[in-house]
């Protein structure tokens, strides 16, 4: 064993043939952190313990040292709880190995102390216990914070097996959880029963946490808070919470969100002057029943700060980009045009590929400008009166090209007649096509993407459904914030930056609406978003559900009925036809779908609970069957009409039909 050297050895050794000055270990980032969390364990300057001690006797006989320790590094020393074969308790923390392990996640290891610079003339080198091999495994409590280490020393060069640094990482990691089991419970009951000791705890933390009673009145802050809104803390306390926050309503705690979620608010100083301000309010229990709050808040002005730098350089650089863009775009196309079929094929894939790689530039330098508008609040919004159905439509058009580059169809699967929201056109359009475009990208082949609009009480729900692989559900969080990917190889594969979706969420919520989606692995995925329905007259004879599989029949039929009064929704598929009319009362209901689809329809219609039931049905006498003949439920009545009947014959069969409901209902 190495004798016991005077506390100035320890300190203050140096060796003056050294030709590099001695290394002293840098402090962590989290060091205030680090200390406070070493003195609340209260295990500095303790007796040393049987149950530490064996852990270094472990550690002297696997790593083969004359020398093992339990170092705890304080402020300005280290401090041995456990030391074999040395017989100090203590050194400066300036000369320690253990500062520069502390420093790191794993074991920090110097096989000799002569060849590394940083250790030549350190005391504990040249001088007693003449140091030459070190290995330190960090003692981390959780979350980075490092309180000491678990070492073996030897006094002459050494290189440790891949076995025996495990062995001594598994021993540091049993050190820490024999540290923390009894004194935890023990730190825990001292903080719950010593205000003096909490208040040690909170005045450590760098945000303001502030308790707050029944009637929004403060009972206490600790420094941070203090220091974040400028008052003393006599000054603080009695007052309401309110009045640190810029409008936050007419009453004491109104305009405040006490469900633990946080906001962003706006903070106001003792002085006067407003701060952006991160807060948090959380209900807490007590044993009386007292009711109380915590409020954690954050003062983040210099985020702010950096975030608008960070966009304004991102707004200027994407500006600066799309100009050049936009001609080199324009030029490469103008060339493709000219030369038709003249150019070579392979100078001809050149060019396409380059005009593609711009449309790509291009639309990543747009969704930048809109992201930044949309941080700032500046983007702009002309609302107006929209035909919902003829938005969808619009929508189609835009994206078939893309949609038959990639082999998929697009399939509107119904139209609703005098359906119209409040919003702005273009931005819609930019929803629909950005979640139309990735819906593409995402599917097979031969696949077909599916657009359906529905009504839902007083507000209209369009759903834009993709044959695709699916997203996991792990990936749910993180679908909707900026560059995100559920596989990162998709950004190659798929193109894209992961934007849209983060804009359309923002365009739908300015527009008072939500997005969503459904999704099952390998069986597709279904976004929609639900927007407010526009204030409409009440047709003057009802409306009318059309389930035509021809969109064509479908138009002459519609403007036939709106001559007489009528709106009308058309289905082009029997599903779609039931789930209207979930949601949606009609009048009557034409059916004129292929055989098979029409009698699984009418016999869905007839079992399923519906609006209203007091409809009638029309359906082409091709499908006509005897014992269909026979049914009548709940005021439901069936009128089989000539197959392919013109749309004045049927407009006037529907007129006559509602006329004699009119009488009968009358009588």
């Amino acid at each position: 064993m190495f004798a016991a050297q005077p506390e100035s050895i320890l300190h203050g050794m140096t060796d003056k043939n050294a030709g590099t000055p001695m290394q002293t270990p840098d402090q962590p980032s989290n060091e205030d952190k680090r200390i406070a969390a070493l003195h609340a364990l209260n295990i500095l300057d303790t007796p040393p313990e049987e149950r530490f001690d064996r852990i270094t006797r472990l550690a002297q006989h696997i790593m083969q040292v004359p020398i093992a320790l339990v170092s705890f590094v304080d402020a300005g020393r280290q401090w041995f709880k456990s030391h074999q074969g040395l017989d100090a308790r203590q050194t400066g923390r300036d000369i320690s190995f253990c500062g520069h392990a502390i420093l790191g996640s794993d074991i920090f290891c110097v096989a000799d102390t002569h060849e590394d610079q940083r250790f030549l003339d350190n005391p504990l080198v040249t001088g007693n216990p003449h140091i030459r091999f070190y290995a330190g495994a960090p003692l981390d409590i959780g979350g980075g914070v490092r309180l000491g280490t678990l070492c073996a020393i030897d006094r002459v060069p050494r290189q440790p097996s891949p076995e025996q640094l495990s062995a001594l990482r598994d021993l540091a990691a049993l050190t820490v959880d024999m540290m923390l089991m009894q004194p935890a419970v023990d730190l825990i009951r001292q903080l719950h029963d010593s205000d003096a000791r909490l208040r040690a705890v909170l005045d450590t933390a760098a945000d303001g946490i502030i308790t707050i009673d029944a009637d929004g009145g403060m009972e206490s802050a600790n420094l941070a808070a203090c220091r974040i809104f400028g008052y003393e803390m006599e000054e603080i306390v009695g007052q309401p919470i309110h009045g640190l926050i810029a409008s936050p309503g007419p009453g004491p705690t109104e305009g405040l969100q006490f469900d633990d979620k946080t906001t962003e608010v706006t903070g106001r100083r003792r002085d006067g002057s407003a701060f952006p301000l991160e807060l948090s309010i959380r209900e807490m229990s007590l044993q009386e029943g007292r009711a109380m709050w915590v409020a954690v808040a954050r003062d983040i002005s210099e985020r702010k700060r950096m975030e608008n730098v960070k966009n304004e350089f991102i707004s200027t650089v994407s500006h600066e980009l799309r100009t050049p863009l936009t001609s080199i775009h324009g030029g490469l196309n103008l060339a493709l045009g000219m030369a038709g079929d003249g150019l070579p094929p392979k100078m001809r894939q050149l060019l396409e590929i380059a005009s593609r790689n711009c449309d790509r530039l291009i639309l990543l330098a747009n969704d930048i400008l809109d992201l930044g508008k949309i941080e700032s609040g500046h983007l702009a919004f002309d609302f107006d009166k929209i035909d919902i159905s003829e938005l969808v439509q619009q929508s189609v058009k835009c994206n078939e090209g893309y949609a038959n580059q990639n082999g998929i169809a697009l399939r509107v699967l119904n139209t609703l007649g005098g359906a119209h929201i409040l919003g702005d056109q273009n931005r819609l359009l930019q929803v629909l096509s950005n979640i139309l475009s990735n819906a593409v990208k995402f599917s097979p082949r031969q696949g077909v993407v599916e657009i359906s609009v529905l009504p839902i009480q007083d507000r209209y729900r369009i759903k834009i459904h993709d044959e695709g692989r699916g997203i996991p559900e792990s990936f749910r969080g993180e679908i909707f914030k900026r560059f995100s990917q559920a596989d990162k190889s998709d950004t190659r594969e798929k193109g894209g930056a992961g934007l849209g979706l983060n804009i359309s969420k923002a365009i739908i919520e300015r527009h008072h609406g939500a997005l969503d989606y459904e999704s099952t692995m390998g069986a597709g995925t279904t976004f929609f978003f639900d927007l407010a329905a526009a204030p409409a007259p009440q047709p003057a004879i009802g409306k009318a559900l059309i389930c035509e599989s021809h969109a064509g029949d479908f138009d002459a039929l519609r403007a036939a009925l709106a001559e007489i009064g009528m709106e009308s929704d058309c289905a082009y598929r029997g599903d779609i036809a039931l789930e209207l009319l979930r949601h949606q009362p009609y009048q009557a209901i034409l059916i004129d779908l292929p055989q098979a689809e029409s009698q699984a329809l009418l016999e869905n219609i007839i079992d399923a609970p519906l609006k209203s039931r007091a409809i009638s049905i029309l359906m082409s006498d091709h499908i006509e069957q005897t014992y269909l003949k026979s049914i009548r439920k709940d005021g439901l009545r069936i009128h089989w009409l000539p197959g392919h009947a013109a749309a004045p014959q049927l407009t006037q069969a529907i007129l006559s039909i509602l006329q004699n409901q009119t009488q009968s209902r009358r009588a």
